[in-house]
C-alpha cells in the first residue's frame, strides 16, 4: 500500500470522511482523481470537521502532520496543494473565527498566509 493509499485508508475510517469520499465516488463513472479526493476531504473538514470528537480531530491532525513530513512527494503535494488550500478557502467562507478554529483543529503549524 502506498503512502497515499494509507492516508486515505486511515481517514476513511472516520464516518464523516468515508461518507464524503463515497458520495464523490458515486458521482464519478470511474475513480475520481486523487487531487479531488483530497480536496473533498478538505471541504468536509471545513464544513463539518468541528463536529468531530476531539480524539478524531487529533487523529486527523496527526495524519496530516505525518503526511507533510514523510519522504513521499506525491502525498505531501496532495496535502499541500489540494487538502489544505481547499479546507482553508472553504472555512474562510464561514468567517475568520471559523477559519482560525479549523486551522487550529487540523493544521500542525500556523499558516504562512493568514489572509
Amino acid at each position: 500500500m502506498t503512502p497515499v493509499e494509507r492516508f486515505l485508508n486511515v481517514l476513511s475510517r472516520l464516518p464523516l470522511i468515508n461518507r464524503a469520499l463515497n458520495e464523490l465516488a458515486d458521482a464519478w463513472d470511474d475513480e475520481p482523481p486523487l487531487s479531488l479526493e483530497f480536496a473533498i476531504i478538505g471541504k468536509t473538514l471545513a464544513d463539518r470537521g468541528l463536529q468531530l470528537q476531539p480524539n478524531e480531530r487529533q487523529l486527523i491532525q496527526a495524519v496530516i502532520t505525518t503526511a507533510l513530513h514523510i519522504s513521499d512527494t506525491a502525498l505531501r503535494r496532495l496535502v499541500r496543494e489540494a487538502l489544505i488550500p481547499t479546507m482553508r478557502a472553504r472555512a474562510r467562507r464561514y468567517g475568520a473565527a471559523r477559519r482560525k478554529a479549523i486551522d487550529a483543529a487540523f493544521l500542525p503549524f500556523p499558516p504562512e498566509n493568514d489572509a
